[in-house]
């Protein structure tokens, strides 16, 4: 009972739930492609607590975005929050957008033609 007891206290002691991210909270921007220069803020779609082993090391988070088309509307999924520790995935988390994204008029359709060939030729 005595070592039972000393491995289920070290389990204890080092593997334990750990909040990697909460709901809401913004990692990435994520561009409009139908704009210039307009994107849209990519949050966490909701908590994640893992249970991890301390002793495994850091826990590590890469952000992916994608662009998108617009219109865009809040809560549509625009990238993915990866956590790993020791290279092994412990949690992968989708990121939605927080704000609408309406599409453009056909007037800015044209603008933003004429401003994008204007960059090409000309750089920015």
């Amino acid at each position: 009972f005595g070592a039972s007891r000393e491995l289920l206290d070290w389990g204890f002691a080092h593997y334990r739930p750990q909040s990697l991210v909460t709901s809401g909270t913004v990692l990435a921007e994520s561009p409009v492609r139908d704009y210039l220069d307009v994107v849209v803020p990519a949050a966490v779609s909701r908590d994640a607590t893992v249970s991890v082993l301390d002793l495994n090391g850091p826990i590590t988070r890469r952000v992916t975005v994608s662009s998108v088309s617009a219109p865009v509307k809040i809560g549509q999924r625009v990238g993915v929050a990866a956590f790993t520790q020791q290279g092994r995935l412990i949690a992968s988390i989708p990121l939605i957008a927080t704000v609408d994204i309406a599409a453009p008029n056909p007037l800015l359709r044209v603008w933003i033609a004429v401003v994008r060939a204007w960059r090409a030729v000309f750089g920015e």
